[in-house]
């Protein structure tokens, strides 16, 4: 998330996070993460983004994902991917996408009612044999809003490209005490490795998300 001038910071905590110094990480190819959680959410691990990422009102955007899930961590079953939700009047706000238990992967844009848009791209999509998320794979994973449509895709363990997509006409506002982050989602936070992550302020085509895919899937397969 470093290029144009966008740099994330390594958090730990919620709201805002807490900067500190990076650990877990390899820096050789293939270069990842490593994000652990944490039984106390004050000292889980994540990467904050830039305020620019929460892309409010109805603004297009992209994000694409490697990540390779250990555990759903210790905060619940709905972790973050990449999320910018906060809470206005007891009701979220703004965006997340997250692993949604047994269920897939999910995205969801708040209308700040108590309500709003979502979609899950089911695990037996990705390749799960039964229904339950895939551990300690690695997968390539995409969301994208645009022209009114909220789409989770990705890429299942065959190399074949599968999306789920769900209407959403919600214009949605954010938190100022919580920033847009990788691998947190209201202080629940995921135990995974997380590889490649590109964002977009548009919608990446699926030719383009498998273009993306064939130049990065040797790293992690």
């Amino acid at each position: 998330m470093s290029g144009n001038g966008n740099t994330g910071s390594y958090t730990i905590g919620f709201g805002n996070g807490t900067v500190t110094d990076i650990t877990s990480y390899n820096e050789n190819d293939p270069g990842f993460l490593y994000l652990p959680s944490d039984s106390r959410p004050i000292n889980a691990p994540s990467v904050r983004l830039p305020d620019s990422f929460k892309f409010t009102g109805t603004s297009n955007f992209t994000f694409v994902a490697w990540i390779n899930l250990q555990t759903l961590g210790f905060m619940g079953i709905t972790p973050g991917i990449i999320a910018a939700e906060g809470e206005s009047g007891g009701n979220p706000i703004g965006w997340a996408w997250y692993v949604d238990g047994n269920n897939g992967v999910t995205a969801y844009r708040y209308d700040g009612l108590g309500g709003g848009d979502t979609i899950t791209l089911p695990w037996t999509d990705l390749g799960a044999p039964i229904p339950g998320p895939l551990y300690n794979t690695w997968l390539c994973l995409a969301v994208s809003y645009g022209s009114g449509n909220l789409r989770v895709s990705g890429f299942n363990t065959s190399g074949v490209y599968v999306s789920r997509t769900v209407a959403s006409a919600t214009s949605i506002t954010s938190d100022p005490g919580y920033s847009c982050f990788i691998g947190q989602k209201y202080a629940a936070f995921p135990q995974m490795f997380v590889g490649y992550v590109a964002g977009y302020g548009g919608v990446v085509s699926p030719g383009d998300l498998a273009t993306i895919y064939a130049a990065t899937k040797d790293r992690y397969n």
